[in-house]
């Protein structure tokens, strides 16, 4: 049977109020102010004049496909020539939602404005706590606009509960979701503490990630049924360590211990209750706060393992990843245990996963010790491969520290990519191993490909076709059932559509609602105020996401940009 690919517009395309919209939320909107009215107005007019005004930019001719580029093998549409051409992730989407897209990725790729971003919301934020009026309608206007653009692009929805009609959207598409709650935990105080909000909203949120199911007739949050069996569940959730703590040096703090420590850093282990070595650079005001975030993992943990939800834990700056490493090792040992039941069918599907950043030199090695120790305690290995989003900031702080040598990341991007695609096709390999035997009561490899390189997914898909787990059927890629819960691959919400369209439409849906997706996106939720901090940080961190990359197919912002302006351009019948 044909994979079904993405709906496409019809000339002259009617959306009803209950038509859903791709990679958005269905619900009708609110009533309307007026307010709401003039901004709106003003991002359509702005969007008009950025169109209009493109011949300062002209679009790149389409070059055709190359002729080495077979057309009939599924797998093309992963390739750089296909996806830099790719429009049917658009077809979907209103003209209004179109040109909020379009307002967006313009801003999103000038570099001087997202440079400028951290500075502007400052002195916004200043100004609305300290001029009287001015201030708080100037940051009232800014917060409109910025809820009707990039939050609306980039951000899932202020809760779980009213992420639950993305979900739903997604779901029918044959995408899952990995939910990140991205408020931004600033140091208040002294600096000290485990922060309760955040860690209690991480428990919360998993607990409501297991309940997720989307009936057709409805978008809400209702109750699975009980099954007998173990199993997993579509929806994924991801939290950032830094979050949970006042003081995010205490990460660094942390590590610096654990490196100092001659029989840890020889694979030995420490003592029993022991989270971390005692050492000059950590209080015991630091060990109480470190040992309290633990105390608080595991209660998100155990909720991950009863509710079946997979559990990512995100990866951050190099100094800081060790003592995360260090949590995510304790966690994965204890609650990706193989037990009975959920090892039933073959080789456990791991709950807790760790990310490794193939950007770092050290990945190769660490994620081999990872994968060693999982075997020799007999737990499964989860692993969420990214490229890693903090490359200029690692170089500034090795130039800043003077220290001699390398920096933690490879000199250059093809290094990097050469990293990733051999931890990808390693883990690919352990997985195959583990289908192969599909061994009851043994502990088995679960893998999160996050990328928004095609080709990296394209030469994962084809190891699994080699090995005979997958197959060409129907225009599409039958992908043996024994790998379903095993390999996801995961783009952010917002950027990437054109990939994680195509890969869609090659994988193919899921077999029956709720069933396991192949593809997921990764989706933010917070309150507006919240998410302010997280989109601009996250937009300096991920600059080189923003910039093309012809290798790969991905287009950056401008690609994006022009990808959309297309389709606006052809909704309107116009010719330039």
């Amino acid at each position: 049977m044909r994979p079904p690919v993405l709906p496409r517009r019809t000339p002259t395309p009617r959306l009803s109020k209950t038509s859903y919209r791709l990679f958005t939320t269905s619900a009708p909107p609110p009533p309307i102010s007026r307010a709401r009215l003039i901004a709106a107005g003003l991002a359509v007019a702005g969007g008009a004049t950025l169109l209009a005004s493109r011949t300062s930019q002209p679009l790149q001719a389409q070059s055709p496909p190359s002729p080495a580029l077979d057309l009939d093998d599924p797998l093309s549409r992963l390739s750089p020539q296909l996806l830099a051409t790719a429009t049917s992730h658009l077809t979907a989407l209103s003209l209004s939602d179109l040109v909020r897209q379009y307002v967006v990725y313009f801003g999103s790729s000038q570099g001087y404005l997202v440079e400028a971003g951290p500075w502007i919301l400052d002195k916004l934020q200043w100004a609305k706590e300290n001029v009287p009026l001015l201030g708080s309608a100037v940051w009232g206007t800014f917060a409109v606009v910025m809820k009707g653009t990039f939050y609306s692009v980039f951000v899932g929805a202020g809760t779980v509960p009213e992420c639950a009609g993305l979900v739903d959207n997604l779901e029918k598409l044959g995408i899952g979701c990995m939910l990140n709650y991205s408020a931004e935990a600033a140091e208040e105080g002294d600096g000290q503490g485990v922060h309760v909000a955040n860690l209690d909203e991480a428990l919360s949120a998993v607990k409501a990630a297991a309940l997720f199911e989307s009936p057709s007739s409805s978008s809400a949050l209702v109750p699975r049924k009980q099954q007998d069996e173990y199993s997993i569940k579509p929806t994924m959730f991801a939290i950032k360590m830094s979050g949970l703590v006042h003081d995010h040096d205490i990460l660094a703090r942390a590590t610096a211990a654990l490196q100092a420590s001659t029989s840890f850093q020889r694979g030995g282990q420490l003592p029993s209750g022991v989270l971390f070595p005692e050492s000059p650079d950590l209080s015991e005001e630091d060990h109480e706060t470190l040992n309290k975030l633990y105390a608080g993992l595991r209660k998100v943990g155990e909720a991950a393992k009863d509710g079946g939800v997979r559990l990512m834990v995100d990866a951050e700056y190099s100094n800081y990843q060790p003592a995360i490493n260090r949590y995510a090792d304790l966690l994965a040992q204890e609650f990706n245990k193989v037990t009975p039941t959920n090892s039933a069918n073959g080789p456990a599907i791991p709950i807790i996963y760790n990310t490794y950043q193939a950007y770092l030199r050290t990945t190769p090695g660490v994620m081999a010790a990872a994968m060693a120790h999982a075997d020799a305690n007999g737990y499964a290995f989860g692993a969420k491969l990214v490229r890693g989003a903090y490359v200029e900031c690692e170089r500034s702080r090795h130039a800043a520290s003077g220290a001699p040598g390398d920096c933690v990341v490879w000199n250059s991007k093809p290094e990097t990519d050469n990293c990733y695609d051999e931890c990808a096709l390693l883990l690919e390999k352990r997985i195959a191993s583990d289908i192969g035997k599909m061994k009851p009561g043994t502990a088995g490899t679960g893998v999160v490909y996050a990328s928004h390189n095609g080709m990296s997914m394209q030469k994962v898909l084809v190891a699994l076709r080699e090995q005979g787990l997958a197959k060409n059927v129907d225009g599409g890629l039958q992908v043996d059932e024994r790998v379903r819960g095993r390999i996801s691959f995961s783009q952010l919400l917002g950027m990437s559509d054109n990939l994680t369209s195509a890969l869609v439409s090659v994988l193919g849906p899921t077999n029956a609602r709720g069933g396991i997706p192949y593809v997921v996106k990764y989706v933010p939720y917070a309150s507006l105020d919240q998410a302010m901090p997280y989109l601009i940080r996250r937009a300096n961190e991920n600059q080189a996401i923003l910039q093309p990359d012809p290798i790969s197919g991905r287009g950056g912002a401008k690609g994006e940009r022009r990808a959309v302006g297309k389709e606006i351009r052809s909704r309107l019948g116009l010719a330039f």
